[in-house]
């Protein structure tokens, strides 16, 4: 979970590096330089010993100490004189050098992906440095050669000194989605599931209620729709999702029994939608096809012995044991901050459960760039590997640029053709990308809520950097068309106002911009129509099947929001506005979400609000009535919208029921 700022500056980060990481010459600004990384730092990381003496930096490797004169392009390697390319600076208290000055550091006797290492190094250290964060990890596998690097950046646990390693273990959140819809093609090469028969005939007893304005009829799902999140069925089941330190295995085991409560989201086919509770249900349905009573262990079991141990995966398990432990980066909230107490355990496994290291996701993504091989043994065909990646034909609905593969997105970025999946969850944020088409690819992981921008950042340049590396190209440049702020007057813009999903209420601030309310960020006209902010990037507003959407992005667009019409809220709503917390949970739940915040916005229209367990707040989402009374629905139709809200009192008490939780209400007011 996380802040929905958060959220779209990861893919503003992804879709338009140049507000991001744009060349700067002027050493006096606060900004840090294009290439520059912490002196300190990328050099403890490597082994050195770093000290200060007057004005110089004085770093001591491998028998040889170098001097590094701050604010000046004047350094020592031993008693000799140089002249650095770039002078170290000084920010913020801090000394960076640029990493042509320092390469020494990272030079190692395989030269191979020179200009690739170079990317990595300096976008990890710059993008730890800006975001806080205390230790990553990055790997880069050519399918061609069988050529690894892999290297720490940071510290796995900061206040016992223990640096990041190659086998430092992560929880890959919902990287876990692409190991479930592996399973589940295993399955049905051995004809022991049928990708286009419905689920009920693995799950007998799914019986889920249609939604009561959106309809929708569990009974037609098949396990194709659950594969690329089109199925309808709830979203996500929150209740017992994250427990500290132990695990809940009737989580998985009472999961149907839980989710036959819910309503459905939508029906089937209806629209794409990102459902945690799809990928659960496809990893019952794996654990039974496969002979298992227990869904929860016979999952683990399965995945252990068919995937795991077929690759040598050695620190890798969808159940954290005392290996894993023993391995794991401990988790922050950022790295200024003491490490957190309890490390979260995701007891929805085969949607986010899955613990790696870089050095056994090197060796998994060798399966996807050998056709499904790893080495002498199978464990996809090349057909099944091809139906992971291929695009599955389901309308996306209002993500029309969104192409949906088995357990994998299909992307581009700068040219380059990208499959894979991302991952995040409270405190460990990762991503891996593949490019079939040059059999590389390239995982990244970080371990603290602070990352959310990182990985997906590291992945994409690095895979971009490594192809054009591979294939001896020329990196494009003047990729992105350059706009200037325009003034079209506070009437010409008021067409843009309205709420949006997961933005909130966008309003006229002055003649050239408008305002997310909720954030408190403005975005700036532009000559082109679109929009433009600092911190999120380009904006366009388009109409797609008769909605407004809010889109991000300068190339390839991702969708933000959905204009909504708000609805009157009836009469009886007043009584229960107020606060909810979760009711009952036991010592070791820590539920995904914390607290409700159930109000009116300034015109009146019912609300809601979220906190999530890294307490991050959501925007107001508009409430619509439903046929039931106490009834109410999230207005839009994309993820966690259309999701109903059930009031009602018992023992003197107020209660809301969401996502499978139970909130008891605390007190009055939004």
């Amino acid at each position: 979970m996380k802040k929905i700022w958060a959220f779209l500056l990861s893919l503003t980060l992804l879709l338009n590096p140049i507000s991001v990481f744009g060349a700067d010459t002027d050493y006096g600004s606060d900004m840090i330089p294009a290439g520059y990384i912490p002196l300190r730092n990328a050099a403890e990381i490597s082994g050195a010993n770093v000290f200060t003496e007057g004005e110089y930096v004085i770093v001591e490797y491998k028998g040889v100490t170098y001097k590094y004169k701050q604010e000046s392009f004047d350094a020592y390697t031993g008693e000799n004189e140089i002249k650095l390319s770039y002078p170290v600076i000084i920010r913020k208290g801090k000394s960076y050098a640029h990493y042509d000055d320092v390469a020494y550091l990272f030079t190692e006797e395989n030269d191979s992906y020179k200009e690739t290492k170079k990317t990595v190094v300096t976008l990890a250290y710059s993008l730890m440095d800006t975001y806080d964060v205390p230790g990553t990890v990055f790997t880069l596998t050519d399918g061609d050669t069988g050529y690894t690097w892999t290297r720490g950046f940071g510290y796995s646990d900061i206040e016992n000194n223990i640096k990041v390693e190659k086998d430092t273990a992560f929880n890959l959140a919902s990287i876990s989605k692409v190991f479930t819809a592996i399973s589940v093609m295993q399955l049905a090469e051995l004809g022991k599931i049928n990708l286009n028969e419905k689920v009920t005939h693995y799950v007998p007893e799914l019986n889920i209620a249609p939604h009561p304005i959106y309809g929708g009829d569990f009974k037609d799902i098949t396990v194709n729709m659950l594969l690329s999140h089109v199925s309808g069925i709830p979203g996500d089941l929150f209740d017992s999702f994250y427990t500290k330190d132990t695990y809940n295995k009737d989580y998985m085991n009472k999961f149907v029994e839980n989710i036959n409560k819910e309503y459905m989201d939508n029906k089937p086919l209806e629209r794409w939608s990102y459902s945690n509770s799809s990928y659960v249900l496809l990893g019952i349905i794996a654990s039974r096809a496969a002979g298992f009573d227990d869904d929860f262990n016979g999952f683990i079991e399965y995945t252990q012995k068919n995937i795991f141990e077929k690759t040598g995966m050695k620190n890798t398990s969808f159940f954290a044991d005392e290996n894993i432990k023993s391995k794991l980066a401990a988790p922050y909230s950022r790295a200024s901050e003491p490490k957190e107490k309890s490390n979260l355990i995701v007891n929805a496994l085969p949607a986010g459960g899955l613990y790696s290291t870089a050095e056994d996701m090197s060796e998994f993504m060798k399966i996807f760039l050998n056709n499904g091989s790893y080495g002498e043994k199978s464990l996809l065909t090349d057909t099944s590997v091809s139906v992971m990646t291929s695009p599955s034909g389901y309308d996306m609905g209002l993500n029309p640029q969104l192409i949906m593969g088995k357990g994998m997105y299909i992307t581009e970025f700068l040219g380059v053709k990208m499959v894979g999946h991302g991952g995040d969850v409270a405190h460990y944020h990762s991503d891996m990308q593949l490019s079939l088409d040059n059999k590389i690819g390239v995982f990244a992981s970080a371990n603290s809520s602070s990352s959310v921008l990182l990985s997906s950042a590291l992945t994409a340049y690095a895979l971009n950097s490594a192809v054009d590396e591979k294939i001896g190209a020329e990196p494009e440049q003047g990729l992105i068309k350059s706009t200037k702020p325009i003034k079209p007057g506070a009437e010409a813009l008021k067409k843009y106002e309205g709420y949006f999903t997961n933005i909130g209420k966008i309003s006229v601030f002055d003649d050239e911009s408008l305002l997310i309310n909720d954030y408190g960020l403005q975005l700036i006209s532009q000559d082109d129509g679109s929009f433009y902010s600092g911190s999120l990037g380009r904006i366009t507003f388009e109409t797609v099947k008769g909605i407004n959407l809010m889109l991000l992005g300068d190339g390839p667009k991702t969708v933000l929001g959905e204009g909504i019409t708000p609805e009157k809220i009836d009469e009886d709503f007043s009584k229960w506005e107020g606060s909810y917390i979760p009711y009952n949970q036991q010592e070791y739940d820590c539920p995904v979400l914390k607290l409700f915040k159930v109000g009116r916005t300034e015109e009146g229209y019912g609300a809601v609000k979220f906190t999530t367990t890294d307490n991050q707040e959501s925007s107001r989402m508009l409430l619509g009535n439903t046929l039931e009374k106490d009834m109410y629905y999230i207005l839009g139709t994309a993820r966690n919208h259309g999701k109903v809200l059930k009031f009602y009192e018992e023992n003197g008490l107020q209660f809301l029921e969401v996502y499978g939780i139970k909130a008891v209400k605390v007190d009055t007011g939004l």
